[in-house]
């Protein structure tokens, strides 16, 4: 498939990812610049997710205090804390963890879209669950904070889309693939 064939046949899900992104980098933006231009505000949602990053990049372990002695919590469960950290040791720059969590937030809504296309064959059911969900403010807003809906999200649709592929061709291994990512999900959230 060349590429003016990809663009042609995947025209919807281009605009409403497009779409999507958009919509989550403006509303950064304008929330960066309703907070003085601090990232840290901007983005820490008060969860204790940015605390534990923090003190795992730096070596303090997986606690939420800020000063010695560093208690391990049990609060929050590891999946997110672990992927903040993960994307900040990629990258070096809490920039590039909301932007990564910004692409995750544009891509849910084009897996709704598939979802929905396993539920109805109607193609504009889909293609409104996908500007709905391109478009829906508390995801806009989840898109920017570090709180575990968007990876959790993520995650729990790819669970669904799996399962759905193994009910249509009965097979193991989308099955055992959506066992697998559903775990990891509950992980996150």
């Amino acid at each position: 498939m060349n590429a003016a064939d990809f663009l042609q046949k995947y025209k919807f899900e281009i605009c409403i990812f497009v779409l999507a992104l958009t919509v989550r980098l403006l509303f950064l933006g304008l929330s960066y610049s309703a907070h003085d231009g601090n990232l840290i505000t901007t983005i820490n949602a008060g969860d204790s997710y940015y605390d534990i990053s923090q003190n795992i990049i730096v070596g303090n372990g997986y606690s939420a205090a800020l000063e010695p002695p560093y208690t391990p919590t049990s609060y929050r469960t590891p999946g997110m804390p672990y992927f903040i950290a993960w994307v900040y040791f990629l990258f070096g720059s809490y920039f590039a963890v909301i932007f990564v969590q910004i692409v995750i937030g544009s891509i849910i809504p084009l897996l709704g879209m598939r979802i929905a296309r396993y539920i109805t064959e109607v193609r504009g059911i889909s293609i409104a669950v996908g500007v709905f969900l391109a478009l829906e403010p508390t995801g806009v807003l989840l898109s920017i904070l570090l709180l575990s809906e968007i990876l959790f999200t993520l995650l729990f649709s790819l669970s669904l889309l799996c399962l759905f592929r193994y009910w249509k061709e009965k097979t193991l291994a989308p099955l055992l693939l959506s066992a697998f990512l559903l775990g990891v999900s509950t992980l996150v959230r």
